[in-house]
């Protein structure tokens, strides 16, 4: 039942370029190639978990889709929010257990309208590679210490580890830290703590294994990543950064009373509602803190992820902007639901408050069921691609922002390739692509798509649209279609020859 609303509400959440030109990756992994040769992808390649799971789907479907997209994102926050109840129920039983399943599954099963409903159901920001950790995680708490243990552990996070370099920050140093931590503590012989030094090694090993792997596959011609580029931020930063990791954290818990983007009275009825999630989950992890060396190996590698990510997040880069940035603290919301649920119940219980509880769960799934019937769905490409193909029109050009979702949204049957606008010059630069796209031997390319991007200033349309002519020469025909210029020729605009940059993060204006 879960994963149909979500499926539903997903019909109603814009997604982006980035999960469209996964889907072309996937289908080009479902075609055979496994390693995806000739592509360069972003720093986040999202290999080993969302493009399997993408090509398993458009199998099903029979290719591409923004259905197969849909599915996919719903699957997931599906089985996070599963994995996080079961992990938050731990082994108790009766009442006890039955509540902390309620309050861990409750903060994170209702994405809200907006950045946070794009964020949970929109694009590959993170979400799927929580599966595999929140998995680590369940082992850790339910396994007995068998030799077994530190082989899975090391095998799920070195699978997530080659798809994402959050990983390192929520899986494999918080454990290795852990570990060690618990190993000083003790200060006994070594054979008594073969347990935490093998979980140890496994963190070590996890990472060792995942860079070992992505290296043989580019050495056998595989795909090329994007290096991460980060750096800490200046001092003279640090407060805003801060401010920027609050609103951020309040955006993951649908909280953000600033990005409340409904009309009418309950602009800010649902991010006060959900503001009662984020507390309960700020609580829990103020007091896993404080109880820190008191508490379980699973519990303490939990908060020591929530603590490294929330500082990740404020010293470096990608916390500058939050509409921008805030996926990258994705590891903060299943976290603080799993020690809300393990730390709170039983005070909860204990101090008559289950009536509260059950009114918040009531209105959050009000509000779930309120948006899924009648959020208006998102607006798309379609009728653009449906006009490219009326007019016989296959395979054109435009700017990375819209040339994946055409091509999405019209299954493939329109094929657009992107290409970059570098002040008032057409430039290729391998971000998200594949060389074969470029090939004017194989490809045919006779039109130009220029749309006026959300979030750029006027007359950005424009400036593609004399780029392009620069670029190629005076069109034969201009149209105007569905808010876009679209440009043709009547040669094939790949003999051109554009000049090729380093790659770099496409801008959207």
């Amino acid at each position: 039942m879960l994963f149909l609303v979500y499926l539903q509400l997903a019909q109603r959440v814009a997604y982006g370029s980035d999960g469209a030109v996964l889907e072309q990756q996937a289908l080009d992994m479902l075609h055979g190639n496994l390693l995806l040769r000739g592509w360069t992808v972003a720093d986040i390649s999202f290999y080993a978990i969302e493009i399997p799971e993408l090509a398993v789907l458009e199998w099903a479907h029979g290719g591409l889709s923004p259905e197969v997209l849909r599915v996919a994102e719903a699957l997931n926050l599906t089985l996070v929010v599963l994995l996080v109840a079961l992990l938050a129920k731990g082994r108790a039983t009766g009442r006890e257990g039955l509540v902390r399943v309620l309050v861990a599954a409750g903060i994170v099963f209702a994405p809200t309208p907006g950045a946070n409903g794009v964020l949970m159901l929109g694009n590959p920001d993170h979400l799927a590679t929580q599966i595999p950790l929140l998995a680590v995680w369940l082992i850790i708490d339910r396994a007995r210490p068998r030799w077994w243990v530190p082989v899975a552990v090391a095998t799920l996070l070195a699978w997530a580890r080659m798809s994402d370099s959050i990983v390192l920050l929520e899986g494999e140093i918080p454990l290795l830290a852990v570990c060690a931590m618990r190993v000083y503590q003790r200060r006994g012989p070594l054979r008594g703590q073969w347990y935490d030094l093998s979980l140890a090694a496994a963190a070590i090993a996890a990472e060792g294994a995942a860079q070992v792997a992505l290296r043989m596959i580019h050495a056998a011609g595989g795909f090329t990543a994007y290096p991460l580029q980060e750096a800490v931020a200046p001092i003279a930063q640090l407060f805003t950064h801060i401010g920027v990791t609050v609103e951020s954290a309040l955006l993951l818990y649908g909280a953000d009373v600033s990005g409340a983007v409904l009309q009418g009275n309950l602009a800010l009825i649902i991010p006060a509602v959900h503001l009662a999630g984020a507390l309960l989950a700020a609580a829990a992890t103020w007091y896993a803190v404080r109880r820190f060396f008191a508490s379980d190996l699973m519990l303490q590698v939990v908060t020591m992820a929530t603590l490294i990510s929330l500082l990740a997040f404020t010293l470096f880069g990608n916390g500058v902007v939050v509409g921008g940035g805030a996926h990258n603290l994705m590891p903060v919301l299943p976290a603080g639901a799993v020690l809300a649920g393990r730390m709170l119940t039983s005070g909860l219980i204990r101090r008559g408050l289950l009536p509260v509880l059950a009114v918040t769960l009531a209105l959050y799934a009000g509000f779930l069921v309120r948006d899924t019937v009648r959020l208006r769905p998102t607006i798309t490409f379609m009728p653009l691609a449906a006009w490219l193909q009326d007019q016989h029109l296959r395979y054109g050009l435009s700017n990375y922002y819209a040339a994946s979702l055409v091509t999405v949204d019209d299954s493939g049957q329109v094929m657009v390739a992107p290409i970059k606008r570098t002040g008032d010059h057409l430039v290729l630069s391998p971000w998200e692509s594949t060389t074969s796209w470029y090939d004017p031997s194989a490809h045919d390319a006779t039109f130009f798509i220029a749309d006026q991007m959300q979030g750029c200033p006027p007359g950005d349309a424009t400036a593609w649209v004399d780029a392009a002519i620069r670029a190629f020469g005076s069109p034969t025909r201009t149209y105007s279609v569905d808010g876009a210029q679209v440009l043709i020729w009547s040669h094939n605009l790949l003999t051109n020859h554009l000049t090729r940059e380093p790659m770099s993060r496409p801008s959207s204006c």
